[in-house]
């Protein structure tokens, strides 16, 4: 079982690794002090994401710890509108998360100019720096 789960993981870390080389969106990347979660600030502050290092998280937990990020590790002012929509640092943001489940790998703060293929590219360059930094 294991041996498999490692070809599965070379076989998306490889294929994560060749589609972002095809995605030009400027992002930085940090990990936590704890290194649970990495932070993503996509395009200078156009979109924000976290994922989670220690497997899925509850929503409002991973919303918790991208909120922190948001505001402590990058300086950004954040006020929260409704369950979904948020201002960061003056922009009105809504919060994504690739899967309907409560429990969560990634999540992120978008604007709503976003397309659903932005959302796509995000994941994907949110995917293989995980890989990248697991190597």
């Amino acid at each position: 079982m294991a041996k498999h789960r490692k070809k599965r993981e070379r076989l998306i870390s490889t294929e994560a690794a060749k589609m972002a080389e095809e995605i030009d969106i400027p992002y930085d990347a940090s990990q936590t002090t704890d290194d649970e979660y990495t932070l993503f600030d996509f395009n200078h502050g156009r979109a924000f994401g976290i994922a989670s290092h220690i497997g899925r998280v509850n929503g409002m937990q991973l919303r918790k710890e991208l909120d922190n990020g948001i505001t402590i590790a990058m300086g950004y002012e954040l006020k929260h509108i409704d369950p979904t929509r948020t201002w960061v640092n003056g922009q009105k943001m809504k919060l994504s998360a690739p899967e309907d489940d409560p429990d969560h790998l990634f999540m992120f703060y978008v604007t709503s100019e976003t397309s659903r293929e932005e959302i796509h590219d995000f994941l994907i360059l949110m995917t293989n720096d995980f890989y990248q930094r697991q190597k």
